[in-house]
């Protein structure tokens, strides 16, 4: 092999030479090289188309590989989204184009196909995060864990250029106590959502008058004017069934009580929902649901129009049996209507997080008409409730979240502190320089 080579370098430089060399010397290297050859290749010729072939090969396993034009608009047009390469350069445009490998992840579960990698670069959701207070547990390894689905948050302004990207969707934050940071990231959220066409909502819970009040005028305060207040009293006069659901929960063996809306979630949110006139109820496709503590990545409108391909009534995190393969019950399976228990047997229920749902708004109005029945409501605790009923009404279809945006934690007995989750914004900030 070694004469080969010699005869292929000794044939590039040939080609390069500019006037034949007639020392007795060279002509002795020349022929002795030609001799060698000829048994692997039979000629110089064949040598160079050698030499083409590995250079070639060199650069296809190594080069920088990029989709054709055609490929990518293949692409685009199954999974019928808006092309990934009108979003804005760097990173997340440089895998849309197909650098590397450009391998897909089809996933079959959620009925769309999507490079994960590509998506996930849009952002991950997180939750709790609380920066400003104490809790049982920190978690301190989320910056190790999940930085290869960070991605920077990009603040966004109500001047910026708007779009249509997001029009019809709504996002509604629920909430109850917030902490400086959460308010600003509302602030974030609301400026971004409007900027690509969005509706944006904070819910506020007043069942503390006190609290609540403090509540709506530092949200206020922060230039949020887009507000929906209510309290345990609201809920119950608009749900006569809750009387019910609140007396099974005062009988549980628990820490502390809770009011209303710390666990009926369905109902706080058709509140909101009847608050609206039927020509804003008429403009919305989906309403996004977020949790005061939930902290997200990247930008909430990218999150949101890369779930629109998803067509579904409940879109969510997970969801399972009430019962566990341990056999263990979820707690909150007996918070339930009369009608509820009679009509769906527990090994037929399930369960689901609630930190970050999608709705659509025919779902929201059967919740509210079957929790707001006067001869058998059908309600109970939301985590269990909305995934079971959307599961049973026949039109309705139920999926999960792409999980690609699902960062870790994400769960109530988590906890991430202020130097984590500046953590976790700095080490985006690295990423994607």
């Amino acid at each position: 092999m070694k004469p080969l080579l010699r005869h292929i370098v000794f044939t590039v430089l040939s080609l390069y030479s500019p006037e034949p060399s007639f020392s007795k010397r060279k002509v002795r290297e020349q022929a002795s090289f030609q001799k060698s050859a000829t048994s692997y290749s039979g000629s110089w010729k064949t040598c160079y188309a050698v030499l083409i072939s590995v250079l070639a090969a060199l650069f296809f396993f190594f080069g920088d590989k990029q989709k054709p034009p055609w490929a990518t608009q293949t692409l685009d047009k199954h999974l019928g989204v808006p092309s990934l390469a009108q979003f804005e350069e760097g990173s997340v445009g440089q895998i849309a184009a197909g650098k590397g490998r450009g391998r897909m992840l089809l996933q079959e579960e959620l009925g769309a196909d999507l490079d994960a990698k590509t998506a996930s670069l849009r952002g991950a959701l997180y939750r709790p995060v609380r920066e400003a207070n104490k809790w049982k547990q920190n978690v301190t390894n989320c910056a190790e864990t999940e930085t290869s689905v960070l991605q920077q948050a990009r603040h966004m302004s109500a001047a910026s250029t708007p779009s249509e990207a997001i029009r019809g969707e709504a996002v509604l934050v629920r909430t109850h106590n917030p902490t400086d940071a959460m308010i600003q990231r509302f602030v974030t959220w609301r400026d971004d959502v409007h900027a690509h066409g969005g509706v944006f909502w904070v819910s506020v819970d007043t069942s503390s008058a006190e609290l609540g009040l403090r509540t709506i005028e530092r949200i206020r305060q922060a230039g949020i004017d887009n507000m929906h207040r209510y309290n345990s009293v609201d809920m119950k006069k608009t749900y006569p069934v809750l009387d019910e659901l609140e007396r099974k929960y005062m009988e549980m063996k628990t820490p502390r009580k809770m009011p209303l809306p710390w666990g009926f979630h369905n109902e706080a949110t058709g509140l909101w929902f009847l608050s609206l006139d039927s020509k804003q109820k008429d403009k919305l496709r989906h309403v996004w649901i977020i949790e005061e503590d939930v902290g997200f990545t990247g930008r909430l409108s990218d999150l949101i129009q890369l779930h629109i391909v998803l067509k579904a009534d409940l879109l969510t995190e997970g969801y399972r049996p009430v019962m566990r393969p341990d056999g263990k019950m979820y707690f909150w399976t007996t918070i339930a209507s009369s009608a509820f228990c009679r009509r769906i047997p527990e090994n037929d229920r399930l369960i689901t997080y609630e930190h970050v749902q999608r709705f659509t708004p025919r779902l929201l109005q059967a919740l509210h008409e079957l929790s707001s029945d006067a001869n058998e409501p059908m309600t109970g605790w939301s985590e269990m409730s909305v995934p079971t009923l959307a599961s049973h009404l026949p039109w309705a279809t139920a999926r999960k979240l792409r999980r690609e945006h699902i960062g870790f934690p994400f769960f109530w007995s988590a906890r991430i502190n202020q130097s984590t989750w500046k953590k976790l914004e700095y080490n985006q900030k690295q990423q994607n320089k």
